[in-house]
């Protein structure tokens, strides 16, 4: 079957600026991999636009084998289509390539006749809070592939520290059935929460973030102090600055920090003479 991509991406003129398109992830670099035989239909550098972008496919000239090793090679599934996807900043023309997409753990119940991304709480993409902590069994493969993203973000590959952390977080987990971040992690973690969040016009400034890491703390007034701290550097006299603070995780269930306000600050109201 061809790859569709030419039909979901038109291109604008022929004459194309290929230096424009940005690898937001950095990623695709990673995963290129020179091909092998020669363009066929499902190349995605048949899909790329160039000088030839819109011309028909040539008919296949030459005789055809009825060999065996022919035949098995018809059952083989076509070539898989680009791994990046073009987005394009209608504002400043700008095309970025985003692989992003294919990290994530849930689609949205989006129909072909009916968009649903604008809902703030999708029930795929929401989760309750937990009553108990999370299994082990079901938190070390978390664990783990949040380690491997964490030293897959480094451009020089950490491969013995790498190591020593995973072999670090196994045995963490195997004897208290959870795991502290490092403050490195804590950040990187949060940075990449805000960055994914499906819901948040502000989430271009992700990389902006402030972390305060709050997890020592263990009284109401030690809590009541990381908030006023966080509500100061956040408000700056006006000048809105990007703030999260980390509050010990849940352990057992009954030791847990909460705000019971929906929000720090809601909007005032002014009494007028009437009352």
């Amino acid at each position: 079957m061809a790859c569709p991509w030419q039909f979901l991406f038109k291109i604008k003129s022929q004459k194309v600026d290929l230096a424009t398109e940005l690898d937001i992830n950095n990623n695709v670099g990673k995963f290129y991999q020179p091909p092998s035989s020669p363009v066929t239909q499902d190349d995605p550098k048949r899909h790329s636009p160039g000088k030839h972008g819109n011309e028909s496919p040539q008919p296949l000239t030459g005789t055809v084998k009825t060999s065996p090793e022919s035949l098995s090679k018809l059952d083989a599934p076509p070539s898989a289509c680009p791994r990046h996807v073009r987005i394009k900043n209608w504002g400043s023309g700008v095309t970025f390539q985003d692989t992003l997409h294919q990290k994530a753990k849930g689609d949205l119940s989006c129909k072909s006749k009916s968009c649903l991304a604008s809902i703030m709480n999708p029930k795929s993409l929401t989760i309750g809070p937990r009553d108990k902590p999370t299994p082990p069994d079901e938190l070390l493969p978390q664990a783990i592939e949040f380690v491997n993203q964490y030293y897959g973000s480094f451009k020089e590959a950490k491969i013995e520290e790498h190591l020593a952390r995973v072999e670090a977080v196994t045995k963490e987990i195997e004897t208290t059935g959870t795991y502290q971040l490092t403050g490195d992690e804590l950040i990187f973690a949060t940075k990449q929460a805000w960055r994914n969040a499906p819901r948040c016009i502000g989430r271009i400034q992700w990389s902006n973030l402030q972390v305060f890491d709050a997890r020592s703390c263990s009284t109401a007034q030690e809590m009541f102090e990381h908030i006023c701290r966080h509500v100061r550097y956040a408000t700056n006299n006006g000048n809105i600055r990007s703030a999260i603070t980390v509050f010990p995780q849940r352990s057992d269930g009954k030791h847990d920090f909460r705000v019971w306000n929906a929000q720090l600050i809601r909007y005032a109201g002014y009494q007028m003479p009437d009352g």
